[in-house]
């Protein structure tokens, strides 16, 4: 899923919900969506029904399910589009619940407003058709083709949001929209979405004519730096933060698989050192692999990573607030290359090593 984080974090939750009372009608003359940014995925929608086109694969969600109301989501990053439309209480019952982050979710396990359904990895198929969901919504996970065939056959929707394919920030923001046609939250989903674009520009405006201190990103995981590709989110994040990323030339949209020796050649005397994984300290970062020491960034301490808002059980709030709330994000990455820019504001997501 996503890049070697995304993995660490994932989740499978399934969700029903209330009512939603915005936006409830399904307007008859025929739409396609507005989106600017997002790249990897458009939607088609007409009197019968709302088609959505990724990955060369189209989806029909027909008129009388939407807004959708009964929900299984296999997503952990769905969680911070459904709390920013303001639909989290539509959640009717979640698997993995350990894997998720969001406080409001776990309280509302605590209430017995949602019910904890236990591992995915096994899922109670009965209990799933007595939820009677309108849709799963999913990321692409072939190793799930056996279940949502047998949910398609009951006339359950499967629903693929791709968002981790996305290469840009706001893109991934974007897909708020798109949540908010399925939700009937339209207004309220584009509201936001114009709030965290307009922050982002202003914020990226800001530091057009700062120094750009160089960068470089993640760790070694075995015998395999997985360095953020040139034409990454990561990358365009960097880059919209007034960073210089030395792999900025490369054309990869994921990441790239180098050998420790080709990473130090390059970024021994970089400035930052940023995405250091799961590490929250200097001494555990040298001891998962100890040549970690001879960076410039490490020496330093200038080394940093989005493990700011992480839970008990390591569910972090980056792949799930973080995935809409961009701008915060650019914040914090500010504060870090340029914090005479950003003195008012507080780390959201990321933090120092120390």
């Amino acid at each position: 899923m996503k890049n070697i984080f995304y993995f660490f974090f994932a989740i499978s939750i399934f969700l029903g919900c209330k009512k939603t009372t915005q936006n409830t009608d399904f307007k008859t003359e025929s739409k396609t969506n507005p989106l600017t940014y997002a790249k990897a995925i458009s939607w088609e929608k007409d009197e019968n029904s709302l088609k959505i086109i990724q990955n060369k694969y189209t989806q029909s969600i027909a008129k009388s399910k939407i807004p959708l109301q009964k929900i299984i989501l296999l997503s952990s990053s769905a969680i911070g589009y459904l709390e920013g439309i303001d639909a989290l209480s539509q959640v009717q019952g979640v698997f993995d619940a350990d894997w998720c982050y969001s406080p409001k979710l776990h309280q509302m396990i605590a209430n017995g407003e949602i019910e904890d359904l236990g591992k995915s990895a096994a899922p109670d198929i009965e209990k799933i058709l007595t939820l009677k969901p309108d849709a799963v919504l999913t990321y692409t996970q072939p190793q799930q083709a056996k279940l949502f065939q047998l949910l398609e056959n009951q006339g359950i929707n499967v629903i693929y949001l791709d968002e981790y394919n996305e290469t840009t920030p706001l893109g991934k923001a974007e897909y708020l929209k798109l949540y908010g046609e399925l939700f009937g939250k339209e207004n309220l989903a584009d509201s936001l979405f114009s709030k965290i674009e307009k922050n982002y520009k202003a914020l990226k405006n800001s530091v057009v004519n700062s120094s750009k201190p160089r960068v470089f990103t993640n760790t070694m995981r075995g015998d395999i730096w997985y360095m953020s590709g040139g034409e990454s989110f990561v990358a365009q994040y960097l880059s919209d933060a007034g960073a210089n990323y030395i792999w900025s030339n490369d054309t990869h949209l994921g990441n790239i698989n180098l050998s420790f020796e080709e990473v130090y050649q390059k970024a021994e005397d970089a400035d930052f050192w940023l995405n250091a994984g799961d590490f929250t300290s200097l001494q555990n970062l040298e001891k998962a692999y100890k040549n970690h020491k001879f960076f410039k960034a490490f020496q330093n301490a200038q080394v940093y990573s989005f493990t700011q808002k992480v839970n008990e059980k390591g569910a972090n709030d980056y792949f799930e607030t973080g995935n809409i709330r961009v701008d915060w994000v650019l914040n914090d990455l500010i504060k870090i290359f340029h914090p005479e820019k950003a003195q008012n504001h507080d780390f959201q997501f990321y933090q120092k090593l120390q």
